[in-house]
């Protein structure tokens, strides 16, 4: 059975992504029944609210970014994991966002692969249909 899975966000998303160079950067919590991240998510606001998201709640890629680093994954795994957990490819993360790439940077501490497309337990129920709309 084929997959459907999302082409790769376009090349300015890509240049967002903190851990896409050696260079690095320039210059209200959602659930929903089968979210596996609902459990961490409390845990996630307090680091994410620790790194100073702006005014609109969000956490720009420098910020996100240190969060990230001191996890002590490699820079490919993070590579991977911003894509991932960037949903809307803007380049920032909001408090979700955060979540899922705090989810997925456990999940590889503790040896399991990155996986390749996000699963959909991974995402709130208020994100499923979205995501999985082709229009």
């Amino acid at each position: 059975m084929a997959r459907n899975e999302p082409p790769p966000p376009p090349y300015e998303a890509q240049a967002a992504n903190p851990f896409a160079s050696d260079a690095g950067p320039a210059g209200a919590s959602e659930g929903g029944e089968g979210w596996v991240v609902e459990p961490f998510k409390a845990e996630f606001d307090v680091m994410f609210s620790s790194h100073g998201p702006d005014a609109e709640g969000y956490l720009s890629a420098e910020r996100a970014r240190e969060a990230l680093v001191a996890t002590g994954l490699d820079r490919a795994k993070l590579r991977d994991i911003w894509t991932l957990s960037d949903l809307d490819a803007d380049g920032k993360l909001d408090s979700v966002e955060f979540a899922i790439a705090m989810y997925l940077c456990r999940q590889a501490q503790a040896g399991h692969p990155v996986p390749t497309s996000l699963p959909s337990n991974m995402l709130p129920a208020s994100r499923r249909v979205a995501a999985s709309n082709p229009f």
